[in-house]
Protein backbone atom coordinates (compact mmCIF):
# COMPACT_ATOMS: atom_id res chain seq x y z
CA UNK A 1 0.00 0.00 0.00
CA UNK A 2 1.23 3.80 -0.64
CA UNK A 3 2.68 5.44 2.43
CA UNK A 4 1.54 8.85 3.10
CA UNK A 5 4.04 11.89 3.42
CA UNK A 6 4.83 15.50 4.52
CA UNK A 7 7.48 17.24 2.48
CA UNK A 8 9.85 17.99 4.71
CA UNK A 9 10.14 21.41 2.70
CA UNK A 10 6.82 22.64 1.41
CA UNK A 11 5.20 20.70 3.74
CA UNK A 12 2.82 18.94 1.20
CA UNK A 13 1.28 16.03 0.96
CA UNK A 14 2.57 13.05 -1.03
CA UNK A 15 2.43 9.01 -1.67
CA UNK A 16 5.07 6.71 -1.68
CA UNK A 17 6.04 3.12 -2.05
CA UNK A 18 6.81 1.08 0.68
CA UNK A 19 9.80 0.91 -0.82
CA UNK A 20 10.85 4.96 -0.89
CA UNK A 21 9.38 5.10 2.81
CA UNK A 22 11.97 6.49 4.27
CA UNK A 23 11.83 9.67 1.20
CA UNK A 24 11.25 13.56 2.88
CA UNK A 25 10.46 15.32 -0.05
CA UNK A 26 8.15 15.56 -2.51
CA UNK A 27 10.02 16.42 -5.47
CA UNK A 28 13.36 17.08 -6.65
CA UNK A 29 13.54 21.21 -6.36
CA UNK A 30 12.78 20.48 -2.38
CA UNK A 31 15.01 17.73 -1.99
CA UNK A 32 17.66 20.61 -3.94
CA UNK A 33 16.59 22.46 -0.93
CA UNK A 34 18.23 20.40 2.10
CA UNK A 35 20.98 18.83 0.37
CA UNK A 36 24.04 20.07 1.59
CA UNK A 37 25.76 22.25 -1.78
CA UNK A 38 28.65 20.33 -3.20
CA UNK A 39 31.60 22.30 -3.09
CA UNK A 40 35.11 21.86 -3.91
CA UNK A 41 35.62 20.79 -0.70
CA UNK A 42 33.08 18.74 -0.17
CA UNK A 43 33.54 17.18 -4.01
CA UNK A 44 37.25 16.88 -2.37
CA UNK A 45 36.92 14.67 0.50
CA UNK A 46 34.83 12.40 -1.92
CA UNK A 47 37.29 11.72 -4.36
CA UNK A 48 39.80 11.34 -1.62
CA UNK A 49 37.45 9.31 0.31
CA UNK A 50 36.20 6.72 -2.84
CA UNK A 51 39.55 7.23 -4.32
CA UNK A 52 37.44 6.73 -7.67
CA UNK A 53 37.92 9.97 -8.99
CA UNK A 54 39.71 13.29 -9.43
CA UNK A 55 38.89 16.93 -9.65
CA UNK A 56 40.09 18.94 -12.49
CA UNK A 57 39.69 22.08 -13.72
CA UNK A 58 37.80 23.53 -16.84
CA UNK A 59 39.98 24.60 -19.95
CA UNK A 60 37.22 27.12 -20.51
CA UNK A 61 35.43 28.44 -18.12
CA UNK A 62 37.95 27.46 -14.98
CA UNK A 63 35.01 25.89 -12.96
CA UNK A 64 35.78 22.61 -11.13
CA UNK A 65 34.60 19.01 -11.99
CA UNK A 66 34.50 15.62 -10.65
CA UNK A 67 35.47 12.99 -13.22
CA UNK A 68 35.52 9.02 -12.46
CA UNK A 69 38.27 6.95 -13.72
CA UNK A 70 36.79 5.21 -16.53
CA UNK A 71 36.14 9.18 -17.97
CA UNK A 72 39.33 10.05 -17.08
CA UNK A 73 40.76 6.97 -19.25
CA UNK A 74 38.98 8.25 -22.12
CA UNK A 75 40.53 11.75 -21.88
CA UNK A 76 37.17 13.43 -20.31
CA UNK A 77 38.54 15.46 -18.20
CA UNK A 78 39.46 18.58 -20.01
CA UNK A 79 35.87 20.39 -20.05
CA UNK A 80 33.00 20.41 -17.69
CA UNK A 81 30.61 20.20 -20.19
CA UNK A 82 29.55 19.68 -23.68
CA UNK A 83 28.83 23.72 -23.59
CA UNK A 84 32.66 24.75 -23.21
CA UNK A 85 34.00 22.01 -25.31
CA UNK A 86 32.19 23.39 -28.06
CA UNK A 87 33.30 26.85 -26.79
CA UNK A 88 36.70 25.53 -27.25
CA UNK A 89 36.21 23.95 -30.78
CA UNK A 90 34.35 27.72 -31.91
CA UNK A 91 36.76 28.69 -34.63
CA UNK A 92 39.03 26.02 -34.38
CA UNK A 93 39.32 23.55 -37.71
CA UNK A 94 36.46 20.94 -37.70
CA UNK A 95 35.92 17.79 -39.71
CA UNK A 96 34.51 19.65 -42.81
CA UNK A 97 37.69 21.10 -43.21
CA UNK A 98 41.09 19.70 -41.18
CA UNK A 99 40.88 16.83 -38.92
CA UNK A 100 42.23 17.90 -35.05
CA UNK A 101 45.24 15.67 -34.87
CA UNK A 102 47.42 15.48 -31.91
CA UNK A 103 47.39 17.60 -28.96
CA UNK A 104 45.10 19.82 -31.03
CA UNK A 105 42.41 17.70 -30.44
CA UNK A 106 40.68 17.57 -26.53
CA UNK A 107 40.40 14.55 -26.39
CA UNK A 108 44.21 13.97 -26.61
CA UNK A 109 46.13 11.91 -24.04
CA UNK A 110 49.92 12.19 -24.69
CA UNK A 111 50.02 9.59 -27.33
CA UNK A 112 49.29 6.64 -25.92
CA UNK A 113 47.50 4.47 -28.63
CA UNK A 114 49.67 2.00 -30.30
CA UNK A 115 51.21 2.79 -33.44
CA UNK A 116 49.84 -0.52 -35.08
CA UNK A 117 46.30 0.35 -34.23
CA UNK A 118 46.62 4.03 -35.56
CA UNK A 119 47.53 2.50 -38.86
CA UNK A 120 44.40 0.01 -39.16
CA UNK A 121 42.44 3.10 -38.58
CA UNK A 122 43.92 5.50 -41.24
CA UNK A 123 42.55 5.61 -44.64
CA UNK A 124 45.09 3.92 -46.29
CA UNK A 125 44.48 1.05 -44.51
CA UNK A 126 40.24 1.09 -45.39
CA UNK A 127 40.96 1.40 -48.84
CA UNK A 128 43.22 -1.58 -49.21
CA UNK A 129 40.89 -3.64 -46.68
CA UNK A 130 38.07 -2.49 -49.33
CA UNK A 131 39.84 -3.15 -52.39
CA UNK A 132 40.65 -7.12 -50.90
CA UNK A 133 37.46 -7.60 -50.10
CA UNK A 134 35.87 -6.45 -53.38
CA UNK A 135 38.88 -8.44 -55.33
CA UNK A 136 37.06 -11.59 -53.39
CA UNK A 137 33.30 -10.89 -53.53
CA UNK A 138 32.89 -10.44 -50.18
CA UNK A 139 33.62 -13.83 -49.90
CA UNK A 140 35.57 -15.76 -47.52
CA UNK A 141 38.27 -17.57 -49.40
CA UNK A 142 38.89 -20.51 -46.95
CA UNK A 143 34.80 -22.14 -46.49
CA UNK A 144 33.14 -20.06 -49.34
CA UNK A 145 30.32 -18.03 -46.50
CA UNK A 146 29.34 -15.01 -47.89
CA UNK A 147 26.66 -12.91 -46.20
CA UNK A 148 22.77 -13.05 -48.22
CA UNK A 149 19.52 -12.03 -47.05
CA UNK A 150 18.72 -14.17 -44.21
CA UNK A 151 22.59 -14.90 -43.32
CA UNK A 152 24.90 -12.50 -41.86
CA UNK A 153 28.90 -13.54 -42.24
CA UNK A 154 31.40 -11.07 -40.97
CA UNK A 155 34.33 -10.84 -42.87
CA UNK A 156 37.97 -9.56 -42.04
CA UNK A 157 40.74 -9.12 -44.29
CA UNK A 158 43.70 -11.24 -43.49
CA UNK A 159 47.45 -10.32 -44.33
CA UNK A 160 49.30 -13.88 -45.40
CA UNK A 161 52.60 -12.00 -44.54
CA UNK A 162 52.09 -10.71 -40.75
CA UNK A 163 51.11 -6.80 -40.73
CA UNK A 164 53.79 -6.07 -37.97
CA UNK A 165 57.02 -8.22 -39.52
CA UNK A 166 56.16 -7.04 -43.06
CA UNK A 167 55.76 -3.61 -43.16
CA UNK A 168 56.24 -3.06 -46.63
CA UNK A 169 53.67 -5.15 -47.74
CA UNK A 170 51.04 -4.09 -45.24
CA UNK A 171 49.02 -2.56 -48.07
CA UNK A 172 49.70 -4.54 -51.03
CA UNK A 173 46.74 -6.21 -52.58
CA UNK A 174 48.39 -9.92 -53.55
CA UNK A 175 49.31 -9.79 -49.10
CA UNK A 176 45.56 -9.79 -48.42
CA UNK A 177 42.72 -12.64 -48.53
CA UNK A 178 38.90 -12.16 -47.13
CA UNK A 179 38.52 -14.85 -44.40
CA UNK A 180 34.92 -14.65 -42.29
CA UNK A 181 35.50 -14.60 -38.55
CA UNK A 182 35.26 -18.00 -37.74
CA UNK A 183 38.68 -18.62 -40.43
CA UNK A 184 40.09 -15.99 -39.37
CA UNK A 185 40.56 -17.45 -36.21
CA UNK A 186 41.77 -20.42 -37.11
CA UNK A 187 43.97 -19.05 -39.49
CA UNK A 188 45.60 -17.19 -36.24
CA UNK A 189 45.42 -20.81 -33.95
CA UNK A 190 47.01 -23.84 -33.13
CA UNK A 191 44.78 -25.74 -34.77
CA UNK A 192 46.40 -24.52 -38.03
CA UNK A 193 48.95 -26.98 -38.12
CA UNK A 194 49.81 -26.42 -41.99
CA UNK A 195 49.66 -22.82 -41.81
CA UNK A 196 47.44 -22.32 -44.38
CA UNK A 197 47.00 -18.64 -45.44
CA UNK A 198 50.29 -17.77 -43.79
CA UNK A 199 53.85 -17.20 -45.06
CA UNK A 200 56.44 -16.16 -42.42
CA UNK A 201 59.81 -15.69 -43.71
CA UNK A 202 62.47 -12.94 -42.99
CA UNK A 203 61.44 -10.02 -41.49
CA UNK A 204 60.75 -6.75 -43.31
CA UNK A 205 62.67 -3.91 -42.49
Amino acid sequence: MPVNKLCEVCGRAFCVPPSRANQRTCSYECRSEIMPERTKTHNERIAHALKRGALFDCQVCGQSFWRRPHAIKRGQNKFCSRRCCSAWMRGRPTYSGVVLYGPQNPNWRGGVTARNALIRKNREFRQWRAAVFARDDWTCQRCGARAQAGLCVRIAPHHIKPFATFPKLRFELDNGVTLCNTCHHFVHSKANTTNAFLKGGDVDA
